[in-house]
């Protein structure tokens, strides 16, 4: 991204929620809202364990959905079939934007029992919530695809593909001309606990949006280590996407003694996190120009 479209970005005011294509981007001076962030956290969180396919799941998937709604989006929904002939499902939204190019944030809203999963991942799943609330009046460059996975994590059966169901399923279902659309995916998952700023792949695909994150970090003073995700099928939801060939990656805090465990409640959870990760991605999502664009493809 270029040193004067940041600042140019950062200079712009909003536009109206209406606003067509051309429109231009715009950020304010007001960074991302994490005390926001936060009540999002604590709401998903209250729910208590979102295993795939039940009650507490569908709730979270509902409340998202209507807070989506409640800011201006189309919210549309994507079954997921589980074994045992149970279901989850996906939402997802848009903010269209001056490109066709999608840059898609996908966080997954279910948990492992017991854990009622605040920073696994009610963490993941506020920050695309907060980020399509501050973004929903304004027109980036690349249209911004927020979804919400339904069963990710493991349940029941322990092997490697016993997971990741809701964007497997999501990619499955795209036709090749929407694949392409996407120009990168970013997973946002666990950023709510820990030291170290990791961005991740399996570098098994486009290492691209690595890359174009790690130069934005860099460039903000955040920097992004890279650690490779040696999960044989990956440990969050960019690997179906980086094995369909769409540049992806997977930003996350660590480590969390917590994960998987009753302990991951709200009242674990360093704020201070999950308003750096939000502020991370807003900037870069905002800075992103037709030029970068283009770099992200493979």
């Amino acid at each position: 991204m270029r040193a004067a479209a940041l600042v140019a970005v950062t200079a712009l005011a909003l536009v109206s929620p209406c606003a067509g294509p051309s429109a231009l981007g715009a950020t304010s001076a007001k960074p991302f809202d994490g005390a926001r962030a936060m009540t999002h956290v604590r709401r998903i969180a209250a729910y208590g364990p979102r295993v795939q396919g039940g009650t507490a799941e569908r709730k979270a998937l509902g409340y998202a959905a209507n807070q989506l709604k409640s800011w201006g989006y189309a919210v549309r929904w994507q079954t997921v079939t589980l074994p045992g002939g149970r279901t989850s499902r996906n939402i997802y939204a848009e903010r269209r934007g001056r490109s066709a190019d999608v840059v898609l944030l996908g966080a997954h809203i279910d948990s492992k029992y017991p854990s009622p999963g605040a920073n696994d991942n009610a963490t993941g799943a506020s920050v695309l919530l907060e980020l399509a609330r501050d973004v929903a009046s304004m027109t980036p460059e690349p249209t911004l695809r927020f979804v919400l996975f339904g069963a990710e994590e493991m349940s029941g059966r322990t092997d490697e593909n016993a997971h990741h169901y809701g964007s497997r399923q999501y990619v499955a279902a795209l036709s090749p001309a929407a694949r392409q659309r996407i120009a990168a995916m970013v997973s946002v998952d666990m950023v709510g606990y820990g030291t170290v700023f990791n961005v991740r792949s399996m570098r098994r695909g486009p290492q691209t949006a690595v890359r174009s994150l790690q130069a934005y970090g860099s460039s903000v003073g955040r920097p992004l280590v890279f650690r490779l995700d040696s999960g044989a099928s990956g440990w969050s939801d960019h690997e179906p996407f980086e094995l369909a060939g769409i540049p992806a990656a997977w930003v996350q805090w660590r480590s969390d003694p917590a994960i998987h465990t009753a302990r991951d409640t709200a009242a674990h959870i360093q704020s201070a996190r999950v308003t750096a990760t939000g502020r991370l991605l807003r900037g870069w999502l905002l800075s992103l120009d037709a030029a970068d664009l283009d770099a992200l493809r493979p």
